[in-house]
């Protein structure tokens, strides 16, 4: 941390925005690497990415629109953003220092969770951008480039992607309160937490039913049914309420039950 709270001899409090300032751009910094490493895999993923779409969209019947589900790894990303912002502190030895701020616990976790979503946010724009322009290249390449099929393959990727994003605070707040038992007395429960975790996904499967591979979208019956249903939307909002309870449960955890 590099700011300063200290005012005329006073400590001050210290705002959340800076809090998730300060945060969010410790989360980016790169790993230790050679500029030149991270040029070199900058470079391989386009290269890989662009000769891909060149061979699928050269067969001319290529439908681009399942590699808008590549973005789901996103939902498991902003959980690893989460662990890692808090876990960072105990790794650059800065956690002391941390826990000694002016400010409550609640902006502590608040902070922590919202630099984790804003990174989740920012790298998953940038993904999307990028399947963007290589699905509207492959569909040039078929010579299968006009409004219409443009407008297909933006509008799916814009459900899924916006899916992805409306699941993220969730996720990353999972990410946040599952760093913060990793550090605390709480550590032997983790197991425990898994098996919560994986029995609500299991009953949310068994409740809502898998869905048919071939269900008619709201167009017509092209092999992809609607994303955005009822149980989606009531899916997202108890992923928002779960999500909050998680950072609160994270505060409280920081708060009594850490091990320094």
């Amino acid at each position: 941390m590099e700011e300063s709270w200290l005012e005329e001899g006073h400590v001050r409090p210290v705002p959340l925005r800076a809090l998730v300032r300060q945060d969010f751009r410790l989360s980016c910094r790169r790993p230790r690497l050679n500029q030149g490493w991270w040029m070199l895999y900058v470079i391989g993923v386009a290269v890989l990415a662009v000769g891909f779409a060149t061979y699928f969209g050269r067969r001319g019947d290529f439908d681009p629109r399942p590699v808008w589900f590549a973005t789901l790894g996103f939902v498991f990303a902003g959980f690893g953003f989460g662990i890692g912002v808090v876990t960072n502190e105990w790794k650059n030895s800065t956690v002391g220092w941390w826990l000694s701020l002016p400010v409550p616990r609640w902006r502590l976790a608040a902070s922590k969770w919202m630099s984790a979503l804003l990174r989740g946010w920012l790298l998953l724009l940038v993904v999307c951008v990028a399947l963007a322009l290589l699905g509207l290249y492959a569909l040039a390449l078929g010579g299968r480039l006009n409004p219409a099929e443009a407008a297909r393959y933006l509008g799916f990727g814009a459900a899924v992607g916006g899916l992805v994003a409306a699941v993220l605070p969730g996720a990353a707040a999972f990410g946040v309160f599952y760093g913060a038992i990793a550090k605390s007395r709480w550590r032997p429960a983790i197991p425990l937490i898994w098996l919560a975790v994986s029995g609500s996904w299991w009953l949310v499967a068994v409740h809502h039913g898998s869905p048919q591979a071939g269900a008619p979208a709201a167009g017509g019956p092209d092999g992809f049914g609607p994303l955005w249903t009822a149980s989606t939307w009531q899916a997202v909002l108890a992923s928002w309420l779960v999500g909050f309870g998680l950072v609160g449960a994270a505060a409280h955890v920081l708060d009594r039950r850490l091990q320094l």
